[in-house]
């Protein structure tokens, strides 16, 4: 074979892969149609909470995003907003209040619960709200976290709502967060995702 038929197989497979790709990146979600069709209701919550909170959703995902091994699906989002640690405890109710709504009411999150915990699982393993959560960065235009008094960042993992602030000198969140369990933050009764 020629050197010159050689090099046209090569960009000729070379083509079909990036053909591949470029169709696959079409879609934000894949895998088992349950889990897309989940995601997708988990960025609909996302954009809702864009429009309903002035925040900036940024995508849905692992427990990655949270910084929680445990989580199955969480929330990423930003906000220029200035808040301090009592209206921070606020939003965060009614965000926990929205998502657990959704978990609650949404046939599509009630449909993955189902096949989720349908499976042979520990009790440990079930979908609980130990599976939930989000982060919440607050950054300013100059894309500066905000100082004390003003929150950095609110994450809800692991059932504990965890708030931030930020180290004047080098931007980074300080250790320890001020952290609350999220039933302290909820009613009672809205703390249960049913199985």
């Amino acid at each position: 074979m020629s050197i010159l038929k050689r090099t046209q197989n090569y960009k000729c497979i070379f083509l079909f892969i990036l053909c591949g790709f470029i169709s696959s990146c079409e879609k934000k979600h894949m895998g088992p149609k349950y889990d897309v069709v989940t995601w997708e209701a988990m960025d609909s919550v996302g954009e809702n909470y864009e429009k309903k909170y002035q925040l900036n959703f940024l995508n849905s995902g692992l427990g990655d995003l949270v910084d929680c091994k445990t989580t199955l699906w969480a929330l990423s989002l930003t906000s220029l907003q200035k808040i301090e640690l009592d209206e921070g405890k606020k939003l965060a109710k009614l965000m926990m209040i929205d998502l657990l709504k959704e978990y609650n009411e949404n046939e599509v999150f009630k449909n993955y619960i189902k096949v989720f915990n349908g499976g042979y699982r520990t009790q440990k393993e079930l979908f609980d709200n130990r599976k939930i959560g989000f982060k919440l960065a607050f950054w300013d235009e100059n894309v500066d976290r905000p100082s004390h008094p003003y929150l950095a960042q609110i994450r809800l993992a692991d059932e504990k709502v965890y708030f931030y602030y930020a180290d004047e000198k080098t931007q980074a969140l300080k250790e320890p967060p001020v952290a609350i369990s999220m039933y302290d933050l909820l009613d009672k009764k809205l703390h249960a995702i049913p199985k």
